[in-house]
């Protein structure tokens, strides 16, 4: 598939800028992807904690924050650990070890239940794959470093009119297996999940790529693409319901 020229510099500036308001259904669901022990999470609690509590005292509160996220985890381990011990007995996986995987959240989230989010990265990241799979060439697959998405995080609402956060459900379990130095190992993933369908509207902003190539990845992404965890597997799949240039 041929694709217009983009022209070929480093960075943004200089670029004619266009702007796309875009609404996404998904019809299968999203899977948190986030490590319950990665950076991120530290650095979303501290976000989380000036947000509530301000930057003069962010650092007074940060473990109290840090302590409430602590118990709501502790439930998922006590769901985990049950759940790896029913699999155990039903003879349906021989996996010693799990992971739980997490949603990033709004930081002002009041309710740890809700307040998932899309990042912008996840949607650069997506239009890059699309232009990868297609096989453009190397100015085009450079898509995700001008491409800009307001909000950056996106939140994930349960209606149409995204007037209502989606719920966040623990857990869905999925299995994997991989050869390891010491041989094959196989391990059990408790994600957090939403149910479909669930939305997502944002304003997508792009510098210098024409609207034909916009498109175009957008439609390969819904066909064969999706977003967080288990995207290679159907999960995170999507229908456009709206992708219109703003003049």
């Amino acid at each position: 598939m041929k694709f217009e020229t983009m022209p070929r510099r480093k960075t943004i500036s200089g670029f004619e800028e266009d702007k796309y308001e875009v609404l996404l259904e998904f019809q299968r669901p999203l899977l948190g992807s986030v490590p319950a022990d990665s950076g991120a999470i530290q650095y979303w609690l501290r976000a989380r904690t000036e947000r509530l509590y301000g930057f003069k005292e962010a650092l007074r509160k940060l473990p109290e924050v840090t302590a409430e996220f602590q118990k709501h985890l502790e439930n998922y381990n006590r769901v985990a650990s049950a759940r790896m011990g029913e699999l155990e007995e039903e003879g349906e996986s021989e996996a010693k070890t799990y992971s739980i995987l997490l949603f990033l959240r709004r930081p002002d989230a009041k309710d740890l239940t809700k307040g998932a989010v899309i990042e912008q990265y996840h949607i650069a990241g997506l239009l890059k794959d699309a232009a990868i799979m297609l096989g453009a060439s190397r100015s085009v697959t450079r898509i995700g470093d001008r491409v800009r998405t307001f909000p950056f995080d996106i939140p994930i609402y349960a209606d149409k009119e995204c007037t209502e956060e989606a719920k966040i459900l623990f857990p869905y379990v999925r299995y994997i297996r991989g050869m390891t130095m010491r041989g094959p190992r196989s391990a059990v993933l408790f994600h957090e999940w939403i149910e479909p369908p669930a939305y997502a509207k944002f304003e997508l902003h792009t510098f210098g790529i024409p609207e034909e190539t916009v498109k175009t990845l957008f439609r390969y992404a819904e066909q064969y693409l999706g977003i967080l965890a288990g995207r290679h597997h159907e999960a995170g799949r999507f229908k456009i319901l709206k992708l219109e240039k703003v003049e």
